[in-house]
């Protein structure tokens, strides 16, 4: 009876290992969206420029000596240089939510752990030890 437990608890965890394993997985990127231009301008007046020659050197000057600056709120981030301002709305990949192990030394085994909630964990333990097999299994919370 033992032996059957036992042999079917690693079965158990072969067919759980291969399933979290070989299951396709989403992309794990920051996924950026379309990025527009918050303030739009005109293209200057020609008699603007005319009467004052330099401001196209003054505008570069303005542009190559400004701090930029970056921010992000509520899915957007923004960032600005001088007095344009861009955004674009973003997408964070979902949080890895298992682990798997494998372990080795005295003995051999495997263990899983889920994430639930974003900090509480769930888990449990199989190992092989002096021709015996354990199994464990556990609950935490992840800092």
């Amino acid at each position: 009876m033992r032996v059957a437990l036992a042999v079917g608890g690693w079965v158990l965890a072969l067919v759980l290992a291969y399933i979290i394993l070989v299951r396709p997985t989403p992309p794990r990127e920051i996924v950026i969206g379309e990025v527009r231009q918050e303030v739009v301008f005109e293209a200057l007046p020609i008699e603007y420029i005319v009467e004052r020659p330099v401001y196209l050197w003054e505008l570069a000057n303005e542009y190559r000596t400004a701090p930029g600056w970056i921010a992000s709120s509520n899915s957007r981030i923004w960032a600005g240089l001088h007095d344009r301002v861009w955004s674009a709305p973003y997408t964070l990949p979902p949080a890895y939510k298992h682990n798997v192990n494998v372990w080795a030394g005295g003995g051999f085994g495997a263990s899983y752990t889920r994430t639930i909630r974003d900090r509480y964990t769930i888990g449990g333990m199989m190992l092989y030890t002096d021709n015996a097999t354990r199994v464990y299994a556990g609950a935490g919370y992840r800092w």
